[in-house]
This record gives C-alpha cells, structure tokens and sequence, in this order.
C-alpha cells in the first residue's frame, strides 16, 4: 500500500470523524471502485458525501484519488519513466475532471503533490518505482503540464522542504534529487 496510513487518525481525533476509519484509506476504495464507464461526477458526488460524513477535507479526497490513481496505474519494477508519464497522462483524461471538481486551491494541489510524495516514499512496488530518479520528477511535471498542479503550490512545497531539515530526512532525499531541484 502506497500510502495507506496517510490519513490514518488515531493519533489526533477530527472531531466528527469515526473511530478507526482512515479516511484517505476509504475515499481511496471510493475511487477504485469507481467504473470509469460512469460519469466523474458521480464520484465527485459520491466522494462529496464521504467527505461530509468523517468531518474529512478536500485534500483528503485529493489524497484519496491520486494514491487510487497510482494504484490503478499498473506500476511494476519493469515500469520506465516513460510508462510512468504516458500512464499518469492516460489516468488524468479521465480523473482530471474530478481534480478540478475537488482542487479547490492551492492547499488541495500541495496535497496531491504530498500524495506523490508519500507515495514515492512508501513501501512496495510503487515506492520503489517513484523513488528512482528522476521519476518523482517526471509525474510532478506531468502533473504541471496537464494543468492539475500550479506553479504556486509547487512553489510553496519546495518552500516547506528548504525550510525544513532535509538531512536524514526521506522527504529531504526526494526533495534533493538533482531531476527535481532541476525542475
């Protein structure tokens, strides 16, 4: 699991929110049950309601979509950065309308960029994969290309990592590939 645990809540109670659920964990599920011969809009609506249930944010929704995106993608050890690009690009010509629909600022698209981020840092198959350069550097751009992350979230998210302690620090590690602090 790329990221499972990153809306896990047990530490820190939402008020609103039922106990034990993870909310990233299910609007995931949401989005992976969803059948893309269906409108994105009833997933929104779907995802929407959800949200309102758990007391849960648009950032989680945001999470919740790009890791089932990710997920979706069929990443495997074999998979190249071109793979990864053509992939995320495929993915995005369905799910787009659901980033705009839920991306309502630039908090929603430092979530998606967190999302790849936490992704690229997880265990398995996918971590592995978004963790080799210059891959996490190639979605990031995809993402900026196709017009569902902007220059100011980016900009913002590079702010947080130099301003934080990127020694020792995986976050740091990603941050400071040379493909990403090209971009």
């Amino acid at each position: 699991d790329a990221g499972g645990g990153a809306g896990n809540m047990d530490v820190e109670m939402i008020t609103g929110r039922q106990r034990g659920v993870d909310v990233v964990k299910e609007l995931k599920s949401l989005c992976l049950d969803h059948e893309k011969t269906s409108p994105i809009e009833n997933l929104a609506i779907e995802l929407n309601s959800f949200k309102f249930s758990q007391n849960a944010t648009y950032s989680d929704c945001v999470t919740g979509a790009f890791l089932a995106i990710l997920e979706s993608m069929g990443i495997e050890e074999s998979t190249t950065n071109g793979d990864l690009v053509t992939g995320l690009k495929v993915e995005l010509e369905h799910w787009g309308p659901l980033f705009q629909k839920i991306c309502h600022g630039m908090e929603e698209e430092k979530s998606l960029i967190t999302a790849l981020e936490t992704a690229a840092l997880g265990s398995g198959v996918i971590g592995d994969v978004l963790s080799r350069q210059p891959a996490f550097r190639f979605l990031l751009q995809t993402l900026h290309d196709q017009e569902i992350v902007g220059e100011e979230a980016i900009s913002s998210w590079a702010a947080e990592r130099k301003a934080g302690d990127l020694n020792g620090n995986p976050r740091g590690t990603l941050f400071l590939q040379q493909p990403t602090q090209d971009f």
